[in-house]
C-alpha cells in the first residue's frame, strides 16, 4: 500500500510540476505577444505622427494643394485673357486687310476703342483694361474688386505677364 501510495504521490508531483510548467510556459508566451503588441502600437503612433505631420505640416500636402490651386487659377485668368485679346487681334486684322477699311494705326488703339469700359468675359473671368496706363486686369466675377492677375497690353494686342502679380 504504502508503494502504491508513494507512486500516486508521484504522479501527483508530476501533474503539477508539468501544470506549473505548461503554465510558465503559456505565461511567458503571452508575455511576448503583450510585448509586441506595445511594441507595434509604438511604431503605429509614430508612423501616424509623421504621416499627419507630413499632411498639414508648413510644407505639407494640403499646403502645396493649396498653391497648385492657386497656380492654376491665375494661368487660367491668362490663358483665357490671351484667347479674348487674339479675337480682338483677328478683328483688327479682318477690318485691316480683309474689309480694307481705315483703323488704329495699332491693335493696342483698336482694343481700346472697341473694348468696354464694365469689362468683358472671358470664359470664367472678367477682363478689364485701362485705357490710359493699357493695363489689363483679370478678376473672377464682374463685380470683384481684387484682380487675379494684372498684365501689360503691348501694342502688337498680346499681353505681357512679366510684370504680373497676383494678389
Amino acid at each position: 500500500m504504502k508503494h502504491s501510495n508513494r507512486k500516486q504521490n508521484s504522479r501527483l508531483i508530476y501533474t503539477t510540476y508539468s501544470v506549473k510548467e505548461n503554465f510558465l510556459q503559456l505565461h511567458k508566451s503571452n508575455a511576448i505577444t503583450l510585448v509586441a503588441l506595445v511594441v507595434t502600437i509604438i511604431v503605429l503612433l509614430i508612423l501616424a505622427g509623421i504621416s499627419i505631420h507630413l499632411i498639414s505640416g508648413s510644407n505639407g500636402i494640403l499646403q502645396k494643394a493649396s498653391q497648385a490651386v492657386s497656380i492654376t487659377e491665375i494661368a487660367s485668368a491668362k490663358e483665357n485673357t490671351e484667347l479674348l485679346a487674339a479675337a480682338y487681334v483677328t478683328d483688327f486684322l479682318n477690318q485691316k486687310y480683309a474689309e480694307e477699311e481705315v483703323i488704329q494705326p495699332t491693335v493696342r488703339d483698336y482694343m481700346n476703342s472697341k473694348f468696354p469700359e464694365i469689362g468683358e468675359p472671358a470664359a470664367n473671368y472678367w477682363v478689364k483694361l485701362d485705357k490710359d496706363t493699357n493695363r489689363v486686369k483679370v478678376f473672377k466675377n464682374k463685380d470683384d474688386a481684387q484682380e487675379i492677375v494684372i498684365g501689360t497690353l503691348l501694342e502688337n494686342g498680346t499681353i505681357d505677364w512679366r510684370r504680373s502679380r497676383k494678389h
